[in-house]
């Protein structure tokens, strides 16, 4: 799958306003050369690799004060240079003082106005609220967002930077990054508002009057338009994409439902720029009760996801976006708390590591990833992604 960005300002500004967004990523306490962490403007994000790295002991136990000096990364066997290691730690909200404002992060216009965006960043999780309007149905899609409006009530805190976006008519960012928990709930009742009255069916999500920067995501000031996207697939992949150049672990709660008449998921190039990105997809395949005789509650792993076919997005499907990309899949439940604080808990500790990568070209080639932990003996490192392809994105 190949996607063409038609693009409003030229090709340099555009990728000059990505390398500047991942540079903001970098906190000038950092170990390292600062010189080393400049990106040429002409390189796409793609030539850095990000890398999620949590370290424990006995007990799971995070590890803290490591550096470069405590990692070692290969590329297909052969070393690469580390160039930054960040500690990300959400645990400490005491630390966050800035969770209330709106943070235009899929606004290119806006990024190099970022300039405390790094440090920001560090202290935050950042979730994405993500409604499958073709897919859901009016009841399912009211269990979603009543799930929705009480994790942001309920479980939010200051750490958490939350997003709403949907697609159905439209593909509509309904609230841009905010821990306003008022923007929010505003953002998540204009999805049932956007209900037809009549036929029931979902509609374009209208933008709340106090939701700031709530716009068309295919006309937003983003940099990005999409010819022709009518379809969910080629939407996750755009979404994905446009989270690419943001630092750190990013979260999508993805909510899928049963309508039969939309058009079935393809993972497609969803997966890899998720995994380009450090997007994590938390599929929730939503089914109204009867629908799909799953069991209540239950997380599917990939051995049993086959089991039981959905009636319109197969669970084989669901479970390999997931499973592909660090995330978890999801049958409907009976409690949605389960899987936000999975959420949280993913994304609450981690190191984020950065190295530039040996393509000389986007061939789509995949490359496998291997981290080695040094001069901490008994902690224990999982990271992720494992591989890594560039997809061919056309300017």
């Amino acid at each position: 799958m190949s996607i063409r960005f038609y693009l409003p300002v030229t090709r340099t500004m555009l990728l000059s306003a990505a390398a500047s967004l991942l540079l903001l990523g970098f906190p000038a306490k950092q170990q390292g050369d600062t010189q080393q962490r400049e990106l040429n403007a002409q390189v796409t994000p793609a030539s850095r690799i990000q890398i999620s790295a949590i370290v424990t002991r006995d007990g799971g136990n995070f590890v803290s004060g490591l550096g470069q000096g405590n990692f070692s990364v290969e590329e297909d066997g052969a070393p690469r240079k580390v160039l930054t290691v960040d500690h990300y730690d959400a645990s400490d909200i005491k630390a966050v003082n800035r969770s209330d404002e709106v943070l235009r992060l899929f606004d290119s216009n806006a990024l190099t106005d970022r300039k405390n965006l790094g440090p920001l960043l560090l202290h935050h999780r950042l979730i994405v609220l993500y409604f499958d309007m073709a897919s859901l149905s009016p009841a399912e899609l009211e269990r979603s967002v009543k799930a929705s409006q009480e994790f942001v009530s309920e479980q939010t805190t200051s750490s958490d930077l939350v997003a709403v976006v949907s697609f159905g008519a439209s593909f509509v960012i309904n609230v841009n990054f905010t821990g306003k928990k008022g923007f929010l709930e505003s953002g998540l009742d204009s999805l049932l508002r956007g209900r037809d009255s009549e036929s029931g069916e979902n509609s374009a999500s209208p933008c709340p009057q106090n939701a700031p920067y709530c716009e068309d995501f295919t006309e937003s000031a983003s940099g990005y338009n999409i010819h022709n996207l009518n379809d969910r697939s080629t939407a996750l992949t755009l979404l994905t994409a446009a989270l690419m150049t943001i630092p750190g672990r990013k979260s999508i709660i993805h909510f899928t439902g049963s309508a039969p008449h939309a058009k079935p998921l393809d993972p497609g190039w969803a997966v890899e720029t998720a995994n380009l990105g450090m997007v994590s997809l938390y599929e929730v395949a939503v089914r109204e009760v009867g629908r799909v005789n799953s069991g209540p509650g239950s997380t599917i792993t990939s051995a049993d996801s086959t089991k039981t076919a959905a009636p319109m997005d197969s669970l084989n499907t669901l479970g390999t976006l997931a499973k592909q990309t660090g995330g978890s899949l999801y049958t409907t439940t009976k409690d949605f708390r389960p899987i936000f604080e999975k959420v949280k808990e993913d994304s609450k500790q981690y190191y984020l590591l950065i190295y530039k990568n040996s393509i000389s070209k986007n061939d789509g080639t995949v490359r496998h990833i291997s981290v080695t932990l040094l001069n901490v003996p008994g902690a224990k490192l999982t990271f992720r992604p494992t591989n890594f392809r560039i997809p061919g994105v056309e300017f």
